[in-house]
């Protein structure tokens, strides 16, 4: 017996000597071919193990391939599998994992099986079986499960030859004991030798497996069609049972259904083919919450179908894909339900789709009520007719069907019935066979129609969409990648080759609270207050009537010249931002025109906030008291939500504080106890418990920290709690009049943390001073060059070989998927990288356009031209960006076209500086005082022939020479880089202007 490192022989030892053999057991690694042939076997075994037989059956194999003809071999398990690919077959997964459990086996009574009961329940361990479409000739099927079809026994056609898939030595497996004293019983290595044991006896049963993992079954819209049916048949049969059993539900029947879609109790929907189209990245990503599959068996079982609905969503996912089948997927209704659940809120959440096996129209409004935008419909199964059907009545509910294909002839009905949004498996359902190729040869069909086409399955990385967007896929599906992915977030971002949102931390916006005079609200507004607040609280000493907030609101809007309409423009995030992103990046945005106005109120009726919403006009609603959440729902403007905390304890007590889709933000207060009013008593809570709120990514949420914040500590709160928004009031106030100074020194504080965190990330950071300083110090470089006369040959040489360098080690850094993102990364980083910015980690250095332009001055022009346009790049580059990003917002920035993007007067201006500074380093020491620049020839200017004098042609080249490094450093020039088009283009329009 040869032992493939399993427990299980030593049940199949025993057994066997109880049937009176005597055994030799060797480890699959421990033994020869030659020390076998000395042992003389009458029998060999091949044990169960675990493994691959391809990979880890060790000696297995080449001991059927020598003693096969020549002794019985008996295969149990992965010894069946070893006989399997001995001969030519596949061996993958069986479509279902069982370990421990029992299934009923039917077989043909012959060989190992003679005088075996049919239907026996035997034992099974195992994920592997053969596939059928990959049987070889030699073998013959022998037993299968009952119900299933899987693979259980083989047999080869003329050897003594024969295996098991399920494990007979097992005490719950009926007939191993005969079946194992057979295989005792058998001698030699022919099955002519044993004709009492039936094989070749045409009269005897056959048995047929169900072709249910990689199969050769055929859509019915194929041209040919198996026989047996497939695992599409299977799944198909069981998921008719589960609508007939779910329709007889009390409370689930169609009726009930129907009746609570009327009700309007399904959640809003969008479109989904619009949704597809919308992804700004191509292509769009379809992302799948799936827990198992009958190819791959379980995947992810403990997956949390909320969890990976949000993670998905927040990585930029358009389409969230949730398998509802449960027998062979895992899934369900609910995980739909949570799923949606999961992104409701958000600003731009993707669409729901049902992937199912969609057989009914009770499938439909089914996947409706629990908040499906589209579903799926599988041409494979389902004959035209039937399609058809489907299709028309989802398009009732306002459901555009994702309609999957697999072949042209699907597609062209899939076209036919007028699908919008297409997906084309690269995986056949019938054999389960991925082939990346099929979307490719399909994608011509859709070609210039207004389809959306959409790559299903096998896909797990970047490469596998690059070919796809050449030939206009539009999106692509990934599950088990997705589902298999520690960072979900990281591998849609590769997929869609989209760089990471940035998550920088910029201090927080401030509100001061209990404003009750137009002088306080101009202070605070000329402090840079984001939100004014003037309570409406009865008991308040700092209450304002309807009069006194309507003449603040008119002084405030008055003051920062603008209207009611700060929300207007701000439109949705590139991001799928969360409910509460949305409402503090829309919130903030408005609070850059002027500060908003916000109502305080305090267990007040509804019918009073709305009164001074639409009187006053205020601009946001705070619910300071134990307001019903739902009155945000019918507040027309974004509302605060305050919660109070007693206690560094409480943060699991602040029910609704994450409750998407009610209150745009939420604040938290120190509770005052025994008091009618539940704050402005000057007094700080614990805030360590904003970190115990925010501690799940997923569930993260801007806060806004009030309570007893002071001049002394509101800097300390800001760093330990890292609020959105801070609310400063009975701090900053003497005598309930506003003080100027208290008012302005926590904003003045944040500033200067600010400033202090923007000069603790110079390197790669917002003013780039290496990458500047290197950029600059060329200019005097080539400057030395050109005065201690190097030959141009050898600067070029020089500049040349640095190029090749740069460019080598950047292209291999960009390439490799190990060295690119490890120690050699780093370490290049840490010395190039500080001349990058920091935009360029995912491409080129910079750098490299720098000295290519470099490079073809110093080739085309004539030396001080070359060494004069090396100059501009060096100086004029780097005093624009500098300067434009110091004072370019107090100037004009110039249109683009034809200027580049975001370029600034201020810049502008810096650039021609640079250029008339470089002309008179170049030029103006050769100048003779009363002489022409003609009387410099010997400096390479001999050409030149120039009547002016020199005191007036130095400031016409200067001026000249700077116009031309202001619009050369300006100009967009077909999007290149400025690096290269700055030398080039100066140095050809100087040459020009000196001719």
């Amino acid at each position: 017996m040869i032992d493939n490192y399993d427990s299980f022989t030593y049940n199949l030892y025993q057994y066997l000597t109880i049937s009176g053999a005597n055994i030799v057991v060797a480890r699959n690694d421990k033994i020869s071919i030659s020390e076998i042939e000395a042992l003389r076997p009458k029998n060999i075994v091949i044990s169960p193990g675990p493994g691959h037989p391809s990979t880890d059956s060790g000696i297995s194999r080449n001991v059927i391939k020598h003693f096969a003809g020549k002794v019985p071999i008996l295969g149990v398990c992965m010894g069946m599998q070893s006989m399997f690919d001995v001969y030519g077959g596949h061996v993958s997964h069986a479509g279902e994992i069982i370990h421990g459990k029992t299934s009923a086996v039917k077989h043909d009574g012959r060989g190992l099986f003679k005088g075996v009961a049919q239907d026996i329940e035997s034992t099974r361990y195992h994920s592997l079986a053969p596939e059928l479409t990959s049987f070889p000739p030699e073998l013959a099927l022998t037993a299968s499960t009952k119900h299933s079809g899987v693979v259980m026994g083989i047999r080869h056609r003329r050897f003594t030859v024969e295996g098991v898939q399920y494990h007979p030595e097992s005490i719950l497996s009926e007939g191993g004991r005969k079946l194992l004293e057979n295989f005792l019983l058998l001698k030699g290595g022919l099955w002519t030798e044993n004709p009492e044991f039936g094989v070749g006896d045409e009269k005897a049963p056959k048995v047929e497996a169900d072709k249910s993992v990689n199969g050769v079954g055929a859509s019915p819209h194929s041209k040919s069609q198996s026989k047996l049916p497939t695992i599409l048949d299977k799944i198909k049969q069981q998921r008719l049972l589960d609508i007939e059993e779910s329709i007889n539900t009390p409370g689930k029947s169609h009726f009930n259904i129907n009746e609570s879609l009327e009700l309007d109790l399904a959640p809003p929907q969008i479109s989904f083919s619009d949704r597809v189209k919308q992804n700004p990245a191509r292509p769009a990503v379809m992302a799948e919450i799936k827990r198992a599959s009958p190819s791959k068996g379980l995947i992810a079982p403990n997956a949390n179908a909320a969890t990976q609905a949000k993670s998905y969503a927040l990585a930029g996912a358009s389409v969230i894909s949730v398998l509802t089948e449960p027998k062979w997927f895992k899934g369900s209704l609910q995980d739909m339900r949570m799923a949606r659940a999961a992104i409701d809120g958000m600003a731009n959440r993707p669409a729901i789709l049902r992937k199912d096996f969609i057989l009914d129209i009770y499938q439909i409004d089914e996947a409706r009520l629990y908040g499906a935008d589209t579903i799926l419909l599988i041409v494979a199964m389902l004959s035209k007719e039937k399609l058809v059907e489907l299709f028309e009545y989802a398009r009732s509910r306002s459901i555009e069907a994702l309609v999957e294909v697999n072949n042209a002839n699907e597609m062209e009905l899939a076209i036919e019935i007028g699908s919008k949004v297409i997906g084309v498996n690269n995986r056949n359902l019938h054999d389960f066979n991925v082939d990346m190729s099929t979307t490719s040869r399909l994608a011509d069909m859709v070609k210039d129609r207004d389809i959306s086409l959409c790559a299903l399955s096998g896909i797990t990385g970047r490469k596998d969409v690059e070919a796809y967007l050449e030939q206009g896929v539009d999106a692509v599906l990934v599950g088990e990648s997705l589902m298999r992915s520690s960072d979900p977030d990281e591998f849609i971002r590769k997929l869609t080759n989209t760089p990471a949102k940035e998550e920088d931390y910029k201090g927080p916006l401030v509100k001061v609270c209990g404003i009750s005079t137009i002088t306080d609200a101009l202070v605070a507004k000329d402090s840079g207050a984001n939100f004014i607040g003037m309570i409406f609280a009865e008991g308040s000493k700092r209450k304002v009537t309807l009069q006194q907030a309507r003449d603040i609101s008119l002084a405030v809007k008055n003051s920062a010249n603008a209207s009611n309409t700060v929300f207007e423009g701000v439109h949705s995030s590139e991001y799928n931002d969360t409910w509460f992103d949305y409402q503090a990046r829309v919130i903030e945005s408005a609070s850059r025109i002027r500060p908003l106005l916000v109502g305080v109120f305090q267990n007040a009726t509804l019918e009073a906030i709305l009164e001074a919403v639409h009187n006053v006009p205020l601009d946001i609603v705070q619910l300071h008291g134990n307001e019903p959440i739902e009155w945000t729902r019918m507040i027309p403007v974004p509302t605060i939500k305050v919660f109070h905390i007693s206690g560094s304890d409480e943060a699991h007590q602040l029910l609704n504080l994450r409750q998407s889709g009610y209150h745009s933000m939420s604040l938290l207060d120190t509770a005052v106890p025994n008091s009618q009013l539940s704050g402005g008593a000057g007094k700080a809570f614990d805030w360590k418990i904003t970190k115990q709120i925010n501690t799940h990514r997923l569930n993260s949420i801007p806060l806004i920290v009030a309570g007893g914040l002071t001049p002394e500590n509101v800097q300390e709160a800001v760093e330990v709690s890292k609020p959105w928004a801070v609310d400063v009031s009975s701090g900053v106030e003497t005598q309930s009049k506003k003080d100027v100074v208290k008012i302005i020194r926590p904003r003045r504080r944040r500033k200067m943390a600010e400033k202090k965190d923007a000069t603790r990330t110079l390197g790669v950071g917002e003013l780039e001073w290496p990458r500047k300083i290197f950029h600059s110090s060329i200019g005097p470089l080539a400057i030395g060059l050109y005065v201690s006369k190097i030959s141009m040959t050898h600067i070029l040489r020089i500049l040349t070989i640095t190029l090749l360098v740069i460019l080598v080690i950047d292209l291999f850094r960009l390439r490799s998927t190990t060295i690119g993102k490890g120690r050699f990364a780093n370490a290049y980083e840490s010395v190039v990288g500080t001349l990058m910015r920091e935009s360029e980690r995912q491409k080129l250095n910079s750098t490299i356009w720098y000295l290519l332009g470099a490079i073809i001055s110093v080739a085309s022009f004539k030396r001080d031209v070359a060494i004069a346009s090396i100059s501009i790049l060096a100086f004029a580059d780097t005093s624009a960006s500098t300067v434009g990003r110091v004072f370019g917002r107090y100037t004009v920035r110039l249109p683009s076209p034809p200027f580049a993007e975001k370029k600034s007067l201020a810049g502008f201006l810096a650039a021609f500086a640079a250029g008339a500074f470089v002309s008179w380093l170049i030029w103006g020491w050769q100048v003779v005082d009363g002489g022409s620049i003609a009387e410099a020839g010997r400096h390479s200017l001999d050409t030149l022939s120039w009547n002016a004098s020199g005191k007036l042609t130095l400031p016409s080249l200067m001026l000249a020479v700077g116009a031309i490094s202001a619009f050369t450093e300006s100009l967009d020039v077909h999007g290149l880089d400025d690096n290269l088009t700055l030398p080039v283009l100066s140095g050809l329009l100087i040459t020009l202007l000196l001719k």
